[in-house]
């Protein structure tokens, strides 16, 4: 009885979990703009010389200008803010951002237009980098099956709950090791956000659990 309540939690979190923040492309685009804009050179539109100005003017304008750039300077999000920012990461996909992918490319082109692309993508050389959306269609059955454990959580299916938390498993490892070994917009650890191996432990933790179930059962 407490492996299925832990099953069923289990169940209901890798669900919730694909909301997470998963996979940042731009390699933490927000960092990147941030430190863009630090090094980008300033330029001080307040002070304009006119002739016309005193130098008393122009001098009082340039120090306005640098109380306002300490401001700027002096501001430091506060830890809720870095919690925040972490936690949900607006810049990264989600997973079912990233499974919606596909969805959404079929919507947009047609089948020939789609068959055109493929037969582009398999001449190119490292035409094995270029197959993002074989990753998100994997993604459509992982979100597919978190939901079918989820409703089998609450039946008696312990065999096949059990089969499909092994497939689970193995789609979700099989994704990641695409993204950091042949995604070409992957170039550091960071893009891989929390979501991502949060999600593969409770898969992990879910497949365990239900080959505990289903020994359990057959003894």
């Amino acid at each position: 009885m407490k492996t299925t309540r832990t099953l069923r939690l289990l169940s209901f979190l890798g669900f919730l979990l694909l909301l997470a923040p998963f996979y940042d492309s731009c390699n933490g685009a927000g960092f990147t703009r941030v430190q863009e804009a630090a090094d980008a050179p300033v330029w001080d539109t307040t002070t304009v010389e006119i002739d016309s100005l005193s130098t008393h003017a122009n001098v009082t304008a340039e120090t306005k200008a640098d109380k306002t750039q300490d401001v700027f300077e002096e501001y430091k999000p506060s830890l809720v803010e870095k919690t925040y920012d972490a936690i949900v990461d607006e810049e990264s996909f989600t997973g079912f951002e990233i499974a919606s992918f596909l969805i959404f490319a079929v919507q947009d082109i047609t089948f020939k237009e789609f068959k055109e692309e493929i037969s582009k993508s398999f001449k190119m050389d490292d035409w094995y980098k270029d197959i993002g959306m074989f990753i998100s269609f994997l993604f459509d059955f992982i979100v597919l099956i978190s939901f079918t454990l989820l409703i089998l959580s609450f039946l008696k299916k312990q065999k096949l709950f059990a089969r499909l938390a092994f497939t689970n498993c193995i789609l979700v490892i099989i994704t990641f090791l695409y993204i950091i070994g042949l995604e070409k917009s992957f170039e550091h650890i960071r893009q891989i956000k929390w979501g991502y191996y949060a999600f593969i432990i409770t898969n992990l933790l879910i497949f365990y659990y239900s080959r505990l179930a289903s020994k359990r059962q057959n003894s």
